[in-house]
């Protein structure tokens, strides 16, 4: 019954967004791809709609969901079936025909490089569905919160060691909130990534072809974007990065939509209610979106001139709306509508450091498999830091503790680029010298938005997943400059490499095999959960001993890093409906502890003393298994 459950989430969700396509398109009479991605933006726009309408009234849970979707799909069935007693109406079967043509025109190259992207995503989304989210954001704080916002009925705050889980924008997780709840389980939660990924390829299409490219250009910029390490390890993963990259490639594909060739208030709003979901996803949507829009509005002065504020008043109206409960709950908190920050903010901004995030960044990107090769680009890093008198390591511009090194890595926390860096590198003279200013002025934005970044944020170990949305909004530009005719030697040796050296990221998955003694159909789902930390043995053990104490109130105190997330698996598979809140929180979000008073405590990490005091009441501890602590009340039968 559960796969069914599952199954039938799937199938309903697809149901409904191909509704919405096919409204799209015949409201606004254009384009299947312009269409689709105007139905990603929407459903983003109603997901988030409705979660914060319910969150108001505590009322996020499965009832709520079902009723609202239902509603929605309701209203979708009755505009498809007017749209199909139309005599002009767009048909699937025209669409197919006309597909089916065009295909068969297609060189035969062409036509194995969609093999080989069908048979890349049908892999992708194989991984999606079999593994369990399992990456270390995801166990700390991306899945986490969303089994806390389905505790509590609402996207209130709450107390929590883990401060990730209130400031950093909620709409990637939002979207797994939904799934996860429909479907009972979190076997979907991944998909949120898939499909942002596949609504990306679809923007990159259009992109390439506003920017001037024919069919074979199109089909190499998704090749371009589909073999990025960075995108494949996240595309099956409960991560976010891709989530943005979504919303910022409908954004940008909007605005050059209009720029090439009329404005108008219905894209203008969809670009707004883009960017809004990608500055609700993450934080860098900031520094990478203000260098398009910049470009858009100057696009606008020379244009409309005096009709220049309507639609830019939809556009920024639109995202300041989609922004504004979460600027609240922040406010109210941290008297911050952006949070605490998590000390990724550079504390020294000068030129000097400028150029050593520049250099740091870019050489993430630079790593190789050869170490004698990583060896000599940190020692020329490090060169140029001593020559400007800079620590290359400086805590000023680096994340807390970590040292900057020249790693190779294939994890998808930290793998880098290093094909793609060299493309757009290779690319770069010949866009710069050509006549086509588009494409000039795309490149330009994107190269401001990385500086920004570089200029505004600290170093970190995993910036590469950072970057990939400019990763991807590049990809057509670069693939345009560099060739993209079916005759074109270049362009066909770029993609066939790219595809080759993309092979082991697809199926060697370091905690998503496909292949292996380990890989993701062979292993049970439990263990797979540890893939990214071998710490199985402590968790099942004190899941056995919290799902045997005869009580439901169960105190969590935890640190920043901290993986929580498996416990709620456990109660969550047990059927158990156990009440889970941090306690003896040392961070701001104490003050939301209230009256809650535990029969046991729940310790993430190994805390000292036999006995814990929480409001009177001595709980002791009566399990043990690094890093886990459980401590039980007396009344519950706390003793050895």
């Amino acid at each position: 019954m559960q796969l069914l459950r599952e199954l039938g989430v799937l199938v309903l969700w697809l149901s409904l967004f191909s509704g919405l396509v096919y409204v799209f398109k015949s409201i606004s009479k254009s384009g299947w791809r312009l269409a689709a991605l105007e139905a990603f933006v929407f459903t983003g726009f109603l997901a988030w709609s409705i979660t914060e309408t319910l969150s108001a009234f505590e009322a996020v849970t499965l009832t709520g969901i079902v009723v609202s979707w239902g509603i929605i799909g309701l209203v979708v069935s009755v505009l498809v079936l007017r749209i199909l007693r139309e005599p002009e109406r767009p048909t699937l079967t025209k669409a197919l025909a006309a597909l089916a043509t065009n295909a068969r025109q297609l060189p035969k190259g062409t036509v194995f490089l969609l093999v080989y992207l069908f048979f890349s995503v049908s892999v992708l989304g194989l991984i999606a569905i079999v593994a369990p989210p399992n990456s270390s954001d995801a166990m700390t704080y991306h899945m986490s919160r969303v089994m806390h916002w389905q505790q509590n009925r609402s996207l209130d705050m709450y107390p929590t060691g883990i401060l990730r889980q209130l400031d950093l924008g909620p709409m990637a997780e939002i979207g797994i909130l939904h799934l996860q709840t429909l479907a009972g389980s979190d076997r979907l939660a991944n998909l949120v990534q898939f499909f942002s990924l596949l609504g990306s390829l679809i923007g990159v299409t259009l992109i390439a072809e506003l920017l001037g490219g024919n069919v074979q250009a199109q089909v190499f910029s998704v090749m371009t974007v589909l073999t990025l390490p960075m995108g494949i390890l996240q595309a099956t993963s409960a991560q976010n990065d891709l989530v943005v990259s979504l919303w910022l490639v409908c954004f940008v594909t909007f605005l050059l939509v209009q720029m090439r060739g009329r404005i108008t208030l219905p894209l203008c709003l969809f670009a707004g209610i883009a960017l809004g979901l990608a500055l609700n996803t993450k934080a860098t949507a900031y520094q990478f979106g203000l260098p398009f829009g910049l470009w858009f509005f100057s696009h606008l002065l020379k244009r409309e001139r005096s009709k220049t504020i309507k639609p830019l008043a939809f556009l920024l109206g639109a995202a300041a709306f989609i922004l504004v409960p979460q600027y609240v709950r922040n406010a109210n908190l941290f008297s911050n509508p952006f949070g605490t920050g998590h000390d990724l903010r550079n504390s020294l901004i000068s030129p000097a450091t400028a150029a050593s995030n520049i250099l740091r960044n870019l050489a993430i990107h630079a790593a190789t498999p050869i170490e004698p090769l990583n060896d000599y680009f940190e020692e020329r890093i490090e060169a140029v830091h001593e020559a400007v008198g800079l620590d290359m390591h400086d805590s000023r511009t680096t994340w807390m503790e970590t040292h900057f090194t020249v790693d190779f890595s294939n994890q998808d926390d930290l793998a880098g680029n290093p094909l793609h860096l060299a493309l757009i590198l290779l690319a770069m003279p010949g866009l710069l010298l050509s006549n086509r200013r588009d494409r000039i002025a795309l490149l330009t934005c994107a190269a401001l938005g990385f500086v920004l970044f570089c200029v505004l944020l600290k170093w970190q170990p995993w910036a590469s997943r950072l970057h990939l949305p400019l990763f991807i909004l590049v990809m057509p530009a670069t693939v345009l400059s560099l060739g993209s005719h079916s005759k074109s030697r270049l362009g066909w040796i770029v993609v066939i490499l790219l595809a080759f050296f993309a092979i082991p990221y697809l199926f060697m998955n370091p905690i998503r095999p496909l292949v292996g003694p380990k890989n993701i159909l062979r292993q049970d789902r439990w263990s797979q959960y540890f893939m990214d930390r071998p710490v199985m043995v402590p968790y099942t053990e004190l899941g056995e001993k919290l799902l045997a104490l005869p009580c439901e109130r169960i105190g969590l105190v935890s640190y920043h890093d901290a993986w929580e997330y498996p416990i709620w698996v456990q109660m969550q598979s047990s059927g158990r409906q156990l009440f889970i809140q941090d306690v003896l929180v040392r961070n701001i979000s104490n003050q939301l502890e209230k009256d809650f008073m535990p029969c046991a405590i729940l310790a993430t990490y190994p805390l000292e003393g036999e006995r814990i005091e929480y409001h009177g009441e001595v709980l002791i501890k009566s399990f043990y298994m690094e890093p886990l602590s459980l401590f039980v009340s007396l009344d519950y039968g706390g003793l050895r």
